[in-house]
């Protein structure tokens, strides 16, 4: 009898271990009976785990599930084939979890919840629980995160990735082959994904195995009652056998079981094609007239600028702002851009409009008096304002009605192809709905819900009338490829915007693993709608962020990846003929247009050369851009289908290449690309020779006023503008009384009243010339007659030239130029301004080439080799008239030579051998040590290196320039500083957002020197504080070491400050650090904080001194010296920063303030 029992206790374990198991042939998932994933096998060896307490858990009244203790019950258990579904009792709430296991390990998981209590709790967050797994020391955990794309455990990453970038996250071991990955999905509120790495509590081998845990955040938010019910998001745990790239591709596999794809009626010769943008201010006339060259730029896709008046406030959405044109002329737009084979969008904006429009004080009236409306409600019952406007909630069928109308009204009646949609993602949660009886949304479905809602029923109103629709939802993450034709591309942008504050050879490899990375979060082909730009009218000034150079390689990096570019106005000017070739390239290879990418598979020898296999059939180009300032020479290890190719071609140069034992080598010029491909296919595509046409010189006189003329052209003057000779008062002048001789001019600088006739002699000018061949020297003086300071007054030198045949600019940044573009008509424009194309404050001219070169209509070179003077500024002019002005300096001089000729002259200068400058960096060597330093980042240092032959050590990670005290000019008040939270202002490390440019960059006898504003950033947009703290930074090479200066000074003194204002240098791999004090050596314990501070010990006075101790060697700061309230050093693990704080809290007047030291 008791023999009996025991087999039938036994046979009934069994059969519950196996109703609570899902398995395939590889993998098994056991779990306990409130849904909870208790142990995992592979191949009958369990894996290390750390199971949790609950499925999922959910924040009521504030307070997590899993984070206190709550009253659990299992109710059911109930098993059908290949799936298991759990029900169980969590505080007042029934919880349903379902999983199915798929092909390939692939486990799915849903969540219902139902809420059976008599309260009203608020719910304000999900999360989706999964237990931590080991894989041994050796796994590699890898993300979509561009801080966390492939980092050993061992170094204990944790980092959260929103679901624009992508909500997966992964954990490899290379030496058991073997992975485990985590994702999500959902369409109703925002998500994202959270991993961190645990101790495993229960080691099974001497040597501790760390687990890595993630979880998935749902942004539900919503107040329960009795009934309230909603079927959440579904989360993927996958289990797979193979390599690295087996693991991610199992991603594609999991969105395939829940049939997700990219839209499947996006109008094909779309992604044939550039996006533009213009810029807001611009007319449906101005762009009419541009279509021809956006057409030669191989633009497909035209969004235009707001119609609505109030632009992104509207007043109404049926009505054209006449700012920018008439409906005549939207229509004429239209149709000839539809002649030109190019697709026009407008900006659909669903946020809501302005309060004083019709439509918002309609809906206003319903809210007021409790009647239906589309105004979101926060929690109080208050309507919400966002953007200066009225929060319309995404998800009412009403107002997405409404938006279906605006945007079939203008299909209709204009021919509108669709509609790029700002602010896509939705809107606040509308708190009003949690009153209506169920079934009803939740008010966090305002959001995404509501966002995907709008983008569906306008684009099916386009596609009704068109036939086709094209849709550019201002948002990212797989849904809007899903539901849109094109995801907006944010996260390419911010990791672009990366290489500010990195090396080229540490960014771009880290730029391939992230596109590669970034394949996986989208249904596969997904990444082909990525719209890649660099600059769109939030984030309007790309070349002066990373310079004319990185601008242009990292175009063709944009280009040549999967999916669309994108072209901002400006962004083209100096590249039209570079991106016009780019692009027919693009369209003439189809594999660059339609086909597969793969960031990996292609091995180069240098790091700063970006590389990329695109396939389609039999097609393969490898496709090359180098990101270096100097040519290099590489060798190219070719993905294996092109590895038995005996030659390539280079479709960009016409060069072709052997390849020996799959590899090719080949030199590539600074910022160039090369595009490998069929020998027989780039040789038809390659460059044609270009033809020299013959240019005859024609004569050079001098007129009798002393100007530069070519026949009967006369392309230099003097630029008659105006005299600030008081506060408030400008007067116009001009140049009169000018006397000629045989090479020189006198002539007075002369200052007319307004009102009246009365003429006052300020200055006289003095200029003269000589000439040498091709070449004209010219000097001019200018000589005060009153107290008149010059830098208050707009007088230069100008040389205009009207509709050139071509122009180029030569900095150290690199070369621009193309030939004449008529962008805009100047009349009918009312904000027309020209675009500074170069400012010699800002960026220093080329060392081996001349600054400014032009090309007559008749075919010849004027050429400015080198001048004397102010600040040389180049401007651009709409109608293409070319402008260079160079004001006298302080002492009032101009000296400017010229050549003129049947091609440019060069210009050889000879700079330092230990300064070099790249597109947004500049580089200054010292023995051993290389200091780089951002230009773009405010002129702040972001790398120092101790070198040794071939061997890179680094010393130094970034620095900062910063206060805690953020002001925007609307929060400042009598000038004192008021808090606002941390506001970093001027920053390097990894930030690449919250930092500005110089003002001015100037070379030093053995150095650079940066001088600018310290700034805060907000909604995308830049504030000086107020008042104004203007600061410099010098770095000067020393010996083996650099000297650094710093200093800081407001615009007018400010009294009582209390704040913190530092400068901060971080350094790595540091192992000890020692402070000379005034009581001796002072070694710093790593504990992370103020264990010194100088102003409780101050350093020592004869020699101060801050000692690092560093896995390279000891790197010394001496000599400081400066108006320092504090100095202080934090160490970290290997991490040591250290503070040179002109104010640390202590209440003082703030005037100019100093630091200088030398590191060495």
């Amino acid at each position: 009898m008791f023999k009996l029992m025991g087999l039938v206790m036994a046979l009934a374990t069994v059969l519950h271990a196996q109703e609570l198991t899902l398995k395939d042939e590889q993998v098994s998932f056991r779990f306990d009976r409130l849904g909870n994933i208790v142990a995992i096998t592979v191949r009958n060896r369990p894996l290390p785990l750390q199971p949790t307490k609950l499925p999922v858990s959910l924040r009521v009244d504030g307070k997590w599930w899993h984070e206190t203790d709550l009253r659990t019950e299992p109710l059911k258990v109930q098993r059908r084939g290949n799936r298991v579904d759990f029900v169980a009792r969590i505080g007042d709430f029934t919880v349903t979890t379902r999983y199915r296991l798929g092909k390939g390990g692939i486990l799915r998981k849903d969540v219902v919840l139902e809420y059976e209590g008599s309260g009203s709790p608020k719910l304000d967050g999900m999360l989706f629980l999964l237990p931590a797994v080991g894989l041994g020391e050796d796994a590699v955990v890898l993300s979509p995160s561009f801080d966390f794309l492939q980092v050993p455990i061992s170094q204990r990453p944790r980092f959260s990735v929103d679901m624009g970038t992508g909500a997966w996250c992964a954990l490899h071991s290379p030496s058991q082959k073997l992975g485990i990955a985590a994702a999500f999905y959902s369409e109703t509120e925002h998500f994202s994904v959270n991993a961190e790495t645990i101790d495993n509590p229960k080691p099974v081998s001497p040597v501790p195995c760390p687990l890595f845990r993630s979880w998935h955040w749902l942004g539900v938010r919503d107040r329960a009652s009795k009934g309230w019910s909603a079927e959440l998001g579904t989360q993927f745990f996958i289990v797979a056998e193979g390599d690295e790239r087996k693991l991610l591709e199992s991603l594609w596999h999991a969105w395939d079981l829940l049939g997700l794809r990219p839209l499947q009626d996006t109008p094909k010769d779309a992604f044939d094609g550039a996006f533009y943008e213009p810029a807001v201010q611009h007319t449906y006339r101005n762009i009419t007239r541009l279509l021809p060259h956006l057409k030669q730029l191989g633009v497909k896709t035209i969004w235009l600028p707001p119609y609505t008046p109030g632009v992104y406030a509207p007043l109404d959405y049926f009505a054209i702002r006449p700012e920018v044109g008439t409906a005549d002329e939207l229509k004429v737009l239209v149709a000839e851009a539809h002649k030109l084979g190019m697709r026009v969008l407008l900006d659909l904006i669903p946020h809501g409009p302005r309060p004083e429009s019709e439509l918002g004080k309609e809906q206003r009236r319903k809210f007021d008096a409790d009647l239906d409306n589309w105004i979101c409600a926060d929690e109080q019952g208050r309507p919400i304002h966002w953007w200066g406007c009225y929060a319309f909630d995404y998800a009412h069928p009403g107002w997405i009605a409404y938006m279906a109308k605006v945007a079939e009204h203008f299909a209709r009646e204009f021919g509108i192809d669709g509609w790029r949609i700002d602010v896509a993602g939705g809107g606040p949660p509308n708190w009003a709905v949690v009153k209506q009886p169920y079934p009803r949304r939740r008010p966090s479905q305002s959001g995404l819900w509501g966002g995907l809602q709008v983008l569906k029923e306008a684009r099916n109103a386009v596609k009704k009338v068109r036939g086709e629709a094209l849709f550019y939802p201002e948002a990212s993450g797989p849904p809007f490829v899903v539901h849109g034709d094109f995801d907006y591309g944010f996260p390419f942008y911010f990791a672009a915007m990366r290489l500010m504050a990195m090396l080229p050879e540490e960014f771009v490899p880290r730029l391939r693993r992230w596109l590669q990375h970034q394949r996986y979060t989208f249904p596969k082909g997904g990444s082909r709608r990525i719209v890649r730009w660099l600059a769109n009218h939030d984030n309007p000034d790309v070349q002066s962020r990373l310079g004319f150079s990185y601008s242009k390689a990292m175009f063709a990096v944009c280009a040549l990846s999967e999916g669309v570019p994108f072209i901002y106005e400006g962004q083209d000017v100096g590249m039209t003929d570079f991106i016009a070739r780019l692009m027919k390239l693009r369209s003439a290879l189809r594999e660059l247009r339609d086909g597969e990418a793969d960031y990996l598979s292609v091995s180069v020898s240098d790091d700063a050369v970006f590389a990329v296999h695109r396939f389609w059939g039999n097609s393969h180009t490898v496709a090359l851009v180098n990101l270096k300032s100097n040519p290099v020479t590489v060798k190219v290890r070719l993905p294996s289908p092109m590895q038995n190719w005996s030659q390539v071609g280079d479709a960009w140069t016409g060069e072709v290449h052997k390849v020996r034992k799959g590899t090719v080598e080949l030199t590539l010029s600074a910022f160039e690309l090369a595009l490998l491909s069929d020998p027989t296919r780039a040789k038809k595509l390659a460059p044609k020779p270009e033809r020299l046409e013959l240019v005859t010189v024609q004569p050079v006189t001098i007129s009798d006023e002393g100007f530069f003329k070519v026949g009967n052209f006369v392309m230099g003057q003097w630029d008659e503008g105006e005299f600030k000779i008081a506060p408030g008062e400008r007067l116009p002048f001009e140049v009169a009384e000018i006397k000629r001789s045989e090479n020189e001019v006198i002539g007075k600088l002369a200052v007319k009243r307004r009102m009246g006739a009365v003429v006052r002699t300020v200055a006289e000018i003095h200029w003269r010339w000589a000439k040498q061949g091709n070449f004209w020297d010219y000097e001019a003086t200018l000589q005060l007659k009153l107290p008149v300071k010059l830098a208050r007054h707009d007088f230069a030198w100008e040389f205009k030239f009207v509709k050139p045949k071509s122009w180029h600019i030569a900095t150290v940044e690199g070369k621009i130029g193309e030939g004449t573009v008529i962008r805009y008509e100047r009349p009918q424009l009312l904000y027309e301004r020209p675009q500074l194309l170069w400012d010699s404050s800002r960026i220093p001219p080329a060392f081996s080439d001349a600054p400014v070169s032009v090309q007559l209509p008749d075919g010849s070179w004027w050429t400015l080799m080198d001048w004397r003077g102010g600040v040389v500024q180049v401007w651009l002019y709409p109608d293409e008239t070319f402008v260079v002005r160079i004001p006298p300096n302080e002492q009032g001089s101009i000296a400017f030579r010229l050549a003129y000729d049947q091609k440019p002259a060069a210009r050889f200068t000879r700079l330092s051998p230990f300064i070099s400058f790249s597109s947004a960096h500049i580089s200054l060597s010292a023995g051993k040590f290389r200091l780089t330093i951002a230009r773009s980042l405010g002129g702040l240092p972001i790398r120092m290196e101790l070198l040794d032959g071939n061997k890179r050590q680094t010393v130094l990670l970034g620095s900062e320039l910063y206060s805690d005290y953020g002001i925007f000019p609307e929060h400042d008040e009598g000038g004192a500083w008021r808090a606002e939270g941390e506001r970093r202002l001027v920053r390097t490390v990894g930030r690449a957002s919250a930092c500005r440019l110089p003002d001015k960059v100037e070379l030093l006898p053995n150095g650079v020197a940066f001088e600018g504003a310290l700034s805060t950033t907000w909604a995308g947009h830049w504030w000086n504080l107020n008042p104004r703290v203007n600061y410099r930074l010098s770095y000067e090479i020393d010996g083996d070491g650099f000297v650094i200066r710093a200093s800081v000074e407001p615009s007018k003194p400010m009294r009582k400050v209390r704040a913190f204002l530092a400068l901060t240098l971080t350094f790595v791999g540091v192992e000890k650090v020692a402070v000379n004090t005034v009581k001796g050596w002072h070694e710093v314990p790593e504990i992370g904080e103020r264990d010194w501070q100088s102003r409780q010990l101050p350093l020592n006075k004869t020699d101060p001194q801050i000692r690092l101790h560093t896995k390279a060697g000891i790197v010394a700061i001496r000599g400081i010296e400066g108006e320092l309230q504090n100095c202080f050093v934090l160490k970290d693990g290997d991490r040591c920063t250290v503070f040179f704080a002109w104010l640390d809290g202590e209440e003082t007047e703030f005037e100019s303030r100093s630091v200088k030291f030398k590191v060495e």
